[in-house]
């Protein structure tokens, strides 16, 4: 038995035992307080203080003057919205179509590919709404096919995309190309 082990066992038998308990309790209470300012109090912190932000967020504006500005954006809004859809879905029907014609040419253009052809469908009235169809054949590249597809529906007349083929072709050169068949549609008021 070493010297370090004897003075040891000489001081726990003078050390009453609830002495004992008491500096085991204490060292177990200073380990916990450590353990919750380090570990467990910013997470309780962090939870409090999103609950508070979605609390506030949830609850709307706090101040009059913010909840009309809301509002009046709202309007202004839903009075361009009137006025877009009035522009082009209560066009004739061949003003939209060369609308249709010019948008989708240019889109070639820019995003590099063929414009094949375009043709319009039969007009038919769906949920209240008048669709008008088109047929389109575009030749070109996947990237720029991506391209294309991604900027269809960016600026009016709005073209939603229905269905499509898609077939693998090899240029001379050894290039992947697409030939690609589409049917796109625009929705209007019923006229």
């Amino acid at each position: 038995m070493t010297a370090g082990n004897a003075m040891a066992e000489q001081w726990l038998r003078r050390v009453e035992v609830s002495t004992l308990r008491t500096l085991l309790l204490s060292t177990l209470l200073l380990v916990a307080v450590a353990l919750y300012s380090w570990l467990i109090g910013p997470e309780v912190k962090a939870i409090r203080t999103m609950y508070g932000m979605q609390k506030q967020v949830s609850s709307g504006p706090t101040d009059d003057a913010t909840a009309a500005r809301i509002e009046k954006k709202k309007a202004e809004l839903a009075g361009l919205r009137a006025a877009l859809a009035g522009m082009l879905h209560n066009a004739p029907p061949h003003e939209l179509e060369s609308r249709v014609l010019g948008k989708l040419q240019q889109l070639s253009w820019d995003t590099g590919m063929e414009l094949i052809s375009v043709a319009p469908e039969q007009t038919r009235e769906v949920a209240g709404f008048e669709e008008r169809r088109f047929r389109i054949k575009l030749k070109g590249s996947y990237f720029h096919l991506y391209e294309w597809l991604t900027r269809i529906s960016d600026d009016p007349p709005f073209l939603v995309l229905q269905k499509y083929e898609l077939r693998k072709k090899t240029n001379p050169k050894g290039d992947a190309l697409l030939d690609v068949d589409l049917m796109v549609a625009s929705y209007g008021m019923v006229q």
